[in-house]
């Protein structure tokens, strides 16, 4: 099994001070079998995005703005390989949004804070219709 890339300091900062788990694929349906609503980081293991960090200092704010409604988690390479093969290889970094066994959709790299707002309020708020694909196992 090839060695995990170190996290970039900030997300690494996530994990080890503020507690976020560092989820992998075969964590994701204990997650998902726990209910709940999460953001998934995906923060590019490996390929020195620059707005990696951006996001890593946005989301404990947006966790705080939903006032504990939302739980979250640093994707391991594992499972950020398979919920972007899942997602038709969305721009990194991003947000996975999934809920129960749910995946809602995501948000890719940074925005401006009233969009990131509105865009985590439509994934948790708006109605979808559940595909199969869709599905955390």
């Amino acid at each position: 099994m090839a060695e995990m890339p170190p996290l970039p300091p900030l997300v690494a900062r996530l994990t080890e001070e503020r507690g976020l788990p560092l989820l992998a694929e075969a964590g994701a349906g204990q997650i998902a079998a726990a209910g709940g609503e999460w953001l998934i980081f995906l923060p590019g293991h490996g390929q020195n995005h620059n707005e990696t960090a951006d996001v890593a200092v946005i989301l404990p704010e947006l966790l705080g703005v939903f006032g504990g409604r939302l739980k979250a988690a640093v994707a391991a390479p594992d499972l950020e390989k398979s919920l972007r093969r899942r997602l038709d290889g969305i721009a990194l970094p991003a947000l996975v949004a999934i809920r129960g066994h749910e995946m809602l959709g995501s948000i890719s790299r940074v925005l401006d804070w009233h969009d990131y707002v509105d865009a985590i309020r439509h994934l948790f708020d708006g109605q979808r219709i559940a595909a199969a694909s869709n599905a955390i196992q």
